[in-house]
C-alpha cells in the first residue's frame, strides 16, 4: 500500500469519527419514556424526582411539543417520564381520574398525585407547569448535578 492511499484512509477515518462526535454533540437529546410504573417509581426514588405520567393515545398528543428543546430538557432533568395507554392501564387511569386524553399526572415515588393537567399543552405551558410544581421537584441545580452540557 502506498503512502497516498494510507493518508486517504487516515483522513477518511478522522473525518468519520469527527462527524460522529459532532452529530452526538449537536443532535437534540432524546427522552427515554418508561411504560412500567413500578420501574419509573424506582427510578424516581433513586433520582429524587417525581414521575410524569402521560396518558395518551398514539396519535392524539400533537407530538411536536415533545421535540422542543425546553421540553426535552425538562423531561430529562426534572422528572421521570412515563407514558401509558389508558386502555391498558384502566385501573391506574381510573384512580388518577383520567377522563380525556392527553392527561398529565405528576406523581411522587409512591404513586400519589402531586399535580395534574389535562389536554394538549404547548411547550411553554408544559415547562411552566413543571417549574411551578417545584415544591416536589428538586432544584434545577440538583437535577442537573453531574451533567455537563457539551
Amino acid at each position: 500500500m502506498n503512502l497516498r492511499a494510507l493518508c486517504w484512509m487516515a483522513t477518511g477515518l478522522f473525518l468519520g469519527l469527527g462527524g460522529m462526535l459532532l452529530w452526538d454533540r449537536f443532535s437534540p437529546p432524546r427522552v427515554e419514556w418508561s411504560s412500567d410504573l413500578e420501574g419509573a417509581q424506582e427510578r424516581a426514588k433513586d433520582a429524587g424526582r417525581p414521575v410524569l405520567a402521560l396518558f395518551a393515545s398514539s396519535s392524539g398528543l400533537g407530538e411536536g411539543v415533545l421535540t422542543e428543546r425546553s421540553v426535552l430538557d425538562a423531561l430529562n432533568f426534572r422528572v421521570i417520564p412515563l407514558r401509558l395507554d389508558p386502555g391498558q392501564e384502566e385501573d391506574l387511569a381510573g384512580s388518577l381520574e383520567v377522563a380525556g386524553l392527553p392527561a398529565w399526572r405528576l406523581l411522587d415515588e409512591q404513586g400519589h398525585e402531586i399535580s395534574r393537567r389535562d389536554g394538549v399543552l404547548d411547550a411553554d405551558a408544559l415547562v411552566a407547569w413543571l417549574k411551578e410544581s417545584a415544591v416536589a421537584i428538586p432544584s434545577e441545580a440538583k437535577a442537573m448535578e453531574g451533567f455537563t452540557r457539551p
